[in-house]
């Protein structure tokens, strides 16, 4: 017997789970249009309820909330990402590209706020300042209020990266119409890449190639590492565990084809954050680089994208397949057909500097590098902007991340026992077995230790109930062991458990 006409079958995905142990999920935060049909079913009505979200204030509910996304029809479905560039010349933006990216090479799951609507193009230098506050707050200035762009990650213990797409092109001015081509002339070359599943086709105009990237100026570069410094600061205060995935932004005239000394020039690298104010090297923060041409990203100007979407998409992938205690170098990406720029290997390992030794980095040092690898793109370095060599390899940021996230999940079960003894024998208990666990599973070398007791607690601790935890661990690539120090705490009442550690 034959289906009835107007019968379909829609796979419906299941809710994001609240498990803090996966390590692949992503936050993007940007900007991007609810779309009016958008239905909010009930298992997400269920979730957003679950974390604050819900009942919905104002007339579109999914507009600057935290709403999870298990593929790329499905954020088609909930917002519309195109804007217009010009007359007649309509295409898409980087918060859509970037979570199309993800999910082709690899990714499983994220969470998506759309902030605001897509930027208007040519809006100027107070607008785009503007939605930076929206994006990336200024919270240690500013009171409590209303969630905003990266606060949602306080209440969502399952984040593991947070991408903010629509940073790079935010932090530069309205851009013309390009007066020449800026594609390599080996962008195109012809070259094997396989399918990407569940990637619509899109008519697009090929105007869209008149519309210029955007590209940085000395001023739009200083406010990307502002911007990118505010975040990190944000997550070593808040959420120690989430890495920034940022792309570096395009630098402007002849410089477009080159990677940017300048932040090299003015001590972006050399020295760690917290100590120099133009300096964005630190563990919290991942710089993908160079930019990409997508098989799926002919609906952006000149058809490249930033790489961070796609960096986010191979970490997730790595965590799910092989731990994310694991590097992510030399996986191969699964949609991308050409870099902008492509970089020779003498611009990636020649040093920027000519400093003394200890400042003489290179690109592949500090940058998550793409290129080739025998004829295949793949992601080259899988590192961090630190200074410390220490914290220089990702994979032991993120190793870390899974020891702070374990301490979590035994604070939200302990932190309602008496402290005394018995609790502080039960802590280094729960938290030994967590760290064999990860030792077993080549996360951590031999040698670990959990200590819980008077000696790690001052009077003071004591006399208010506060149970300290030292935790000295050793990542399979550390060079020294590293020491974390960890406070049980309560929290106020959010859905996310009844306890954090800090």
């Amino acid at each position: 017997m034959g289906m009835p006409r107007g019968v379909s079958f829609t796979t419906v995905a299941a809710p994001l789970a609240d498990t803090t142990e996966r390590g692949d999920v992503v936050c993007f935060i940007g900007l991007a249009r609810p779309r009016a049909s958008a239905v909010v079913a009930p298992e997400l009505a269920a979730w957003l309820r679950r974390w604050g979200y819900w009942p919905a204030r104002g007339e579109a509910p999914l507009l600057g909330v935290p709403v999870p996304v298990s593929g790329w029809e499905q954020f088609d479905r909930l917002f519309d990402w195109q804007r217009d560039f010009a007359q007649d010349i309509k295409g898409g933006g980087y918060l859509g590209a970037a979570v199309r990216s993800f999910f082709a090479e690899g990714g499983r799951q994220c969470l998506v706020v759309a902030e605001a609507e897509p930027l208007d193009v040519l809006a100027g230098r107070d607008a785009r300042d503007a939605l930076l506050e929206r994006l990336i707050p200024d919270t240690l200035a500013q009171g409590n209020g209303r969630r905003q762009g990266l606060q949602h990650l306080r209440e969502l213990p399952m984040v593991s990266f947070v991408v903010f797409p629509d940073l790079v092109e935010l932090v530069c001015d309205p851009a013309p119409p390009a007066p020449e081509p800026l594609v390599p002339v080996d962008a195109y070359a012809a070259r094997f890449s396989p399918c990407a599943q569940g990637q619509p086709k899109r008519a697009t105009s090929s105007r869209l190639h008149s519309v210029s990237p955007p590209m940085a100026h000395e001023e739009a570069l200083k406010r990307w590492q502002a911007m990118v410094r505010r975040a990190a600061r944000w997550l070593a205060r808040h959420r120690r565990d989430v890495q920034l995935l940022a792309a570096l932004p395009l630098a402007e005239g002849r410089e477009r084809y080159q990677p940017l000394p300048a932040l090299f020039a003015r001590g972006g690298f050399a020295t760690p954050y917290a100590e120099q104010e133009a300096s964005v090297a630190s563990a919290f923060i991942q710089i993908a680089y160079p930019w990409l041409h997508m098989v799926h990203g002919t609906d952006l100007p000149f058809a490249v994208e930033p790489g961070e979407g796609a960096l986010a998409g191979v970490l997730a992938r790595n965590a799910l397949m092989r731990g994310s205690f694991h590097s992510a170098a030399a996986l191969r990406l699964r949609a991308a057909r050409a870099l902008f720029p492509r970089l020779s290997r003498e611009a990636r390992e020649s040093p920027m500097s000519d400093e003394s030794d200890e400042t003489r980095l290179s690109l592949i040092d500090r940058f998550s590098l793409f290129g080739y690898d025998l004829g295949d793109l793949v992601l080259l370095s899988d590192v961090t902007a630190s200074a410390d060599p220490d914290y220089g390899q990702a994979k032991i940021g993120r190793t870390l991340a899974l020891v702070l996230r374990a301490a979590r999940r035994i604070g939200e079960t302990l932190v309602f026992e008496p402290a005394g003894e018995g609790l502080w024998s039960e802590v280094r208990r729960r938290m030994g077995v967590v760290l064999e666990e990860l030792r077993q599973a080549g996360a951590l070398a031999p040698g670990f230790s959990v200590r819980c007791d008077r000696s790690t607690m001052s009077q003071s601790d004591l006399d208010n109930g506060r149970v300290v935890v030292e935790v000295t661990v050793r990542p399979r690539a550390a060079i020294e062991n590293l020491q974390l120090r960890l406070r049980l705490t309560e929290v106020r009442p959010s859905g996310a458990g009844v306890g954090r550690v800090a």
